[in-house]
């Protein structure tokens, strides 16, 4: 599913997302004659929400996304994502999980993953009850740890697999590609 091209160093939409709101309303509210903001916010959006590996932020977790982002689009100037874009990237997102049966069970087992890698970084094995018992076990840490390479790996394949069923469902019978409005 395409509604976005990346061209050189730009991210511009396919004509017929341009039809659609908020889109539309992001297109049109900028009045510079390059449309400079509607171009940088349609990049931010699409660095939010695609799960493409071409995506440079796919990997980052939710809660640093956005700001990573900003910071490569926006470099001397600040910006904040608006009520329009969140209901743009709401859109895509919401586009992506019908297209794509396992994009959802993807996000989900992303943010476990997240998660689990949060626990990893900040665990205390120090920390007690208030009996003087520890509160973590060093052979349950131990044992997160071991396995985080086998869950990496099925994350990915994952990840592969939502890759390949959204590029398909974007295809004809006769393997050309068909924007996702024409369905």
């Amino acid at each position: 599913m395409k509604i976005f091209q990346v061209e050189n160093t730009n991210v511009t939409p396919v004509q017929e997302i341009l039809l659609i709101h908020p889109f539309k309303d992001i297109w049109e509210r900028d009045k510079s004659k390059k449309k400079t903001t509607a171009l940088r916010e349609f990049a931010y959006i699409e660095f939010m929400v695609s799960p493409q590996s071409s995506n440079p932020f796919a990997g980052y977790p939710e809660n640093m996304k956005g700001g990573k982002i900003v910071e490569t689009l926006w470099i001397d100037e600040k910006w904040e994502e608006d009520a329009l874009v969140r209901l743009a990237i709401v859109k895509y997102e919401e586009w992506l999980n019908e297209a794509s049966p396992s994009y959802r069970f993807y996000l989900a087992v992303k943010k476990s993953v997240d998660n689990t890698r949060e626990f990893l970084e900040t665990v205390d094995l120090q920390e007690r009850d208030e009996r003087g018992k520890p509160i973590f076990k060093v052979s349950d840490v131990l044992n997160a740890q071991t396995k985080s390479n086998e869950v990496l790996k099925n994350l990915n394949a994952l990840k592969k697999n939502v890759e390949q069923e959204i590029f398909e469902a974007s295809k004809t019978q006769s393997n050309k590609e068909i924007n996702p409005f024409e369905r």
